[in-house]
């Protein structure tokens, strides 16, 4: 099952450069990932688990399931109980 968990800075535009950014940080816009995820055939998702500055997302195949963590709280100990 295909799954990537990722996290991002949430921005008003997108990053423009190519290539690895380091040290630095980029942004982009929830929507171009979403769009970006759509293309490759994968479903989008923007999780609800806290991190002081990034955004957690979860790009995944469109079979894998989600039920066991929406509705729940999102936490290291909800994702180890399901694997």
């Amino acid at each position: 099952m295909e799954r990537w968990w990722r996290t991002f800075f949430p921005g008003e535009t997108d990053n423009a450069k190519l290539g690895w950014t380091y040290p630095g940080c980029v942004s982009y816009k929830p929507d171009t990932l979403r769009k970006i995820a759509t293309e490759a055939q994968l479903r989008f998702e923007i999780l609800d688990l806290r991190h002081p500055r990034q955004t957690w997302a979860l790009f995944a195949a469109p079979e894998f399931d989600m039920t066991w963590f929406q509705n729940k709280p999102l936490t290291w100990n909800t994702m180890l109980k399901e694997w």
